[in-house]
């Protein structure tokens, strides 16, 4: 959601959601997503594919579009501050590389192959893809949520320590990890200890001292 611009930071709450809805990059990934989740429902096969084309071909005509259009909407704040605007100028400026970079990156199979105007379209549609892809995907791994006992609280809460500690975290690792530590000790206190195999302890005590005494130092 930070990489398609819906979440922002705020220095109160951390992060919040994008309040311009008019902003360029909600437009984009909104059609992109939707597009994907109505053909997905219509079980239209390649519909993550033709999502991220349809955002793709859509902030493409908005980056063609914008600069004819008049200043009070082509200068605005939510266009030039725009994750769309800040992706198109970066590709401009890899196109644009140091005398002493140029032939190393034209060497590269996929830039060899690509014309300099059609390659700054390329990486949107690269970037684009992660975001929406990511929400299609989070979607579909939901659907285990239905399996979980959630009246079971050596069941719910390792689960759900996991369901937020992913997004809270920006790491899979860092919340399935705190899901596995948080499930043995649950286990192992509530007297059910014998539910699970000693696997899953001897991985729980590997997490705990990796965290102490190796993620603490790497921060």
């Amino acid at each position: 959601m930070q990489q398609a611009g819906v979440i922002v930071k705020d220095p109160g709450t951390a992060v919040k959601l994008n309040p311009h809805f008019a902003s360029p990059d909600l437009v984009v990934f909104f059609a992109g997503m939707l597009t994907t989740a109505v053909l997905h429902a219509r079980r239209v096969r390649g519909s993550i594919l033709w999502g991220i084309i349809v955002a793709t071909a859509l902030a493409c005509l908005l980056k063609l579009a914008l600069p004819q259009m008049p200043a009070g909407v082509s200068a605005a704040p939510d266009v030039n501050e725009s994750m769309l605007n800040k992706r198109f100028e970066f590709a401009n400026a890899l196109i644009a590389l140091p005398p002493s970079l140029g032939p190393t990156f034209l060497k590269m199979d996929v830039a060899h192959a690509l014309t300099p105007k059609m390659l700054p379209f390329v990486l949107f549609f690269c970037s684009c893809s992660r975001s929406i892809r990511s929400a299609i995907v989070g979607a579909m791994m939901m659907q285990n949520v239905t399996k979980i006992d959630w009246k079971d609280y050596t069941e719910s809460i390792p689960s759900f320590l996991i369901i937020i500690g992913i997004p809270l975290s920006y790491s899979i690792a860092d919340g399935l990890a705190l899901g596995f530590v948080s499930y043995a000790i649950l286990k192992g206190f509530s007297g059910r200890s014998r539910e699970i195999s000693w696997l899953t302890y001897i991985l729980a005590i590997v997490l705990m001292l990796y965290f102490v005494f190796v993620r603490s130092r790497m921060s």
